[in-house]
């Protein structure tokens, strides 16, 4: 990774593509929705960047607290790790290397990987050569999602208040009923069955119904592999 020069210029005192730069006297019309710049446009070179950040955003499949998690990380220069690792938590979920008291670090190979991580996640990296920023996305894998979800919405042919309106749910295992049934209402749509604590729970067959519901609508029910929810569709018949 090697560091570029760019330029930039700022015309009418606006900045395009963030430089740094003085502004004398410039101004501009607008002509056919052109700008022009009257006057002498100022060009020069942008300051070299002398820094690299590591930069992490969490990507989950369901709501999930982060709070206590922490993720380490570790900066390479040409293969061989560079200084310690740094751990990252909810504090702050970046960090920055300054190398503007070494000259020529630019022209090593720099790179970031994840070497602690929270279980069920991988990550992605990206790097930002604009920002010399890695940009890591942790991504909760499919098959550490320990949960089933149903969530249901309205589809009126006009506006239809269902503040008062309720519809029961009943989740089925293998055909048969798994626990009571669920009344959903306005104050939540939606409900999520835990199995964390039930080890297998996903090799069962796994099915949800509506048993009660608001007369004149017909439920559609889609299930998303990926968030494994119910999306129930309330279609109002016409």
């Amino acid at each position: 990774m090697k560091s570029k020069s760019y330029k930039y210029i700022l015309i009418c005192g606006a900045l395009l593509c963030s430089g740094v730069a003085s502004l004398s006297t410039a101004h501009a019309n607008s002509t056919d929705g052109l700008v022009r710049a009257e006057e002498k446009s100022i060009i020069e070179e942008k300051e070299t960047l002398n820094t690299l950040t590591v930069n992490l955003t969490w990507q989950d499949l369901e709501k999930t607290d982060h709070s206590k998690d922490t993720v380490r990380v570790q900066l390479y220069k040409n293969g061989a790790p560079y200084g310690g690792s740094i751990r990252l938590n909810n504090s702050n979920w970046n960090c920055t290397w300054d190398f503007s008291s070494e000259p020529g670090w630019e022209h090593n190979e720099w790179d970031v990987k994840v070497v602690e991580n929270k279980q069920g996640y991988k990550p992605e990296i990206r790097f930002n050569s604009e920002t010399h920023t890695f940009e890591i996305t942790n991504k909760q894998e499919k098959e550490n999602l320990n949960t089933l979800a149903v969530n249901l919405t309205w589809q009126d042919s006009e506006v239809t208040d269902h503040s008062k309106d309720t519809v029961k749910v009943q989740l089925y295992r293998n055909g048969d009923p798994y626990g009571g049934s669920i009344r959903l209402n306005n104050s939540n749509w939606n409900c999520t069955w835990d199995f964390s604590s039930e080890p297998g729970w996903e090799n069962h067959d796994w099915d949800v119904k509506v048993v009660e519901n608001k007369q004149g609508y017909e439920p559609k029910i889609e299930f998303n592999s990926e968030t494994r929810t119910f999306e129930v569709t309330m279609n109002k018949l016409s």
